[in-house]
């Protein structure tokens, strides 16, 4: 999640032209990217702290979870940074903020499907890391 900031911050901020207007499209790839990462970080720490859940379902559930409420935290960064530094503008609307939430789910989905089909074929030799 700090990684997604940081280079907010310092690729689309330090130009003086903010490059982001000319590549607006790239604000899809980086809220997957930061979805993925935030389901990532979720996993790691359920990793880290040994929890077992038994619907293996709610694992998944509580990956998505957390990636909508860091997708939250973040649209509120949007929001106030909007309101200090008016020259740049996060926020299209509603619309924008919606498709940033989807953007993000996109993300902790394909971060879920992807410890899945890891878990799914652990037991097969060429599958590292169960």
């Amino acid at each position: 999640m700090w990684v997604v900031f940081l280079v907010n911050q310092i690729i689309f901020m330090s130009f003086p032209d903010y490059f982001y207007y000319h590549l607006v499209w790239f604000d899809i790839p980086l809220h997957i990217v930061g979805g993925f990462a935030a389901s990532w970080t979720a996993y790691l720490f359920l990793k880290q702290i040994k929890a077992e859940f038994k619907p293996s379902w709610l694992k998944f559930a509580l990956l998505i979870g957390f990636t909508c409420f860091a997708a939250v935290i973040w649209e509120v960064y949007e929001f106030y940074h909007d309101m200090i530094f008016k020259e740049f503008v996060y926020q299209a609307g509603a619309l924008d903020t919606m498709a940033d939430f989807a953007d993000g789910l996109i993300g902790a989905i394909l971060f879920c499907v992807g410890v899945w089909w890891k878990g799914r074929f652990a037991s097969l030799p060429f599958v590292k890391g169960g």
